[in-house]
């Protein structure tokens, strides 16, 4: 008897003992990883025609790591904006209700996150609690039932798009005009181009595809050809479908990636004009390397298109490399060596690496004996490879 009312009093006394842990569970936002609150996320700014990323010389345009919570946009008159029109995204990345939106930070938290932390100077306890929106929406006009795309943004802007985790310098993995309630997750980058113009109504999209269908990247091998072709979104009205159209006549530039340090887009290497079906050759004398090709953004009537991106990785022909120099910078050093470790261990990330220069002992491999013999030449304990 001893024993079972032992037994009852334990369990009652673990109940008790758990209550305290079960009242003080915290509910984090869907995406945060980190468990800290937040969605951490980066956020950039651009601006212009004929410009990529962060404008150097601009300091009001940032680049800045946000940690952002989840707040009720009901709280800035905003719950009618649950929804996600996947514009131009091809796949919902989106929060779309407001039921399936409790709890996920999204762009549009993010824009007005932003806008009163860097424009409004809005005390950190106020963040997120519509407490200004007098002062907010001096910066935000919300119309054409709308949103992120009929902002009255910064800097005099009266448009914007937004990619969201784009592959530099702004090819996309999802982007939308009005796609504000795009779920975001800790690590997730928004980066907004404005254009600064008269007032505009609305988004379009300008985008390369290669001969397959393929959009913003691709891969070839010196020597080789290749035509894109050049398109802009042309939506049909709010709320309409997409449609696409070629850019004809349209003036396109490239430069490689080394040389690339915020330049206007004017100021790369003119490829030439797009022709009457929006095609364009690439130069097939392209040395190896990451190359960006683009095309300028354009007020056109009464809608905005910001700049197209393109980013080619041209691949060293085979057999046109030296053994060891696997960089390719014309030197055989532990630099070498290191790229070897990295590929091995799959951590190259987009590293510049010549396989074929990395299998310097001959066996068809590239790992850790190839590396040890670039260091042993290197040291000039040896004086050539095996291969």
């Amino acid at each position: 008897m001893k024993k079972k009312i032992l037994s009852v009093f334990l369990a009652v006394l673990m109940l008790v003992l758990m209550l305290p842990v079960q009242a003080m569970a915290v509910e984090y936002p869907e995406g945060d990883t980190n468990k800290n609150g937040t969605v951490e996320v980066t956020f950039t700014i651009s601006d212009g025609t004929d410009n990529f990323y962060l404008a150097k010389n601009q300091e009001n345009l940032f680049n800045r790591v946000l940690n952002v919570p989840y707040f009720d946009i009901a709280l800035y008159g905003l719950e009618e904006y649950y929804y996600n029109p996947d514009c131009y995204t091809g796949g919902s990345q989106g929060a779309g209700t407001k039921e399936t939106a409790e709890g996920v930070v999204t762009t549009m938290h993010v824009f007005i996150y932003a806008t009163e932390m860097f424009m409004l100077d809005v005390p950190a306890e106020d963040l997120g609690k519509g407490k200004h929106n007098e002062e907010l929406f001096e910066y935000i006009s919300w119309t054409q039932g709308a949103g992120s795309s009929f902002m009255k943004f910064w800097n005099g802007s009266t448009n914007l798009n937004y990619y969201l985790d784009y592959q530099f310098p702004l090819g996309r993995e999802g982007w939308g005009s009005t796609s504000d309630q795009q779920a975001l997750h800790d690590g997730s980058n928004v980066s907004v181009h404005l254009i600064v113009d008269e007032f505009v109504m609305g988004s379009q999209y300008a985008f390369f595809e290669n001969a397959e269908g393929v959009r913003d990247f691709g891969e070839i091998s010196e020597g080789d050809a290749m035509t894109l072709t050049l398109y802009t979104t042309a939506g049909s009205g709010y709320g309409g479908a997409t449609t696409f159209a070629i850019l004809p006549e349209t003036a396109v530039y490239f430069i490689n990636k080394n040389d690339y340090a915020g330049q206007p887009i004017t100021e790369w290497t003119k490829l030439g004009t797009t022709a009457a079906d929006g095609t364009i050759k690439v130069p097939s004398d392209l040395a190896a390397g990451t190359y960006y090709f683009s095309s300028m953004g354009e007020v056109v009537g009464s809608n905005e298109r910001g700049p197209a991106a393109y980013i080619l990785k041209v691949k060293r022909a085979a057999g046109n490399y030296t053994f060891g120099d696997v960089n390719g910078d014309g030197k055989i050093n532990s630099s070498d060596a290191v790229l070897v470790l990295q590929s091995t261990a799959g951590t190259l990330g987009e590293a510049e690496f010549i396989e074929g220069a990395a299998d310097v002992n001959g066996d068809g491999k590239v790992n850790s004996s190839d590396a040890v013999l670039i260091l042993q030449l290197t040291a000039g304990t040896i004086t050539e490879f095996p291969v």
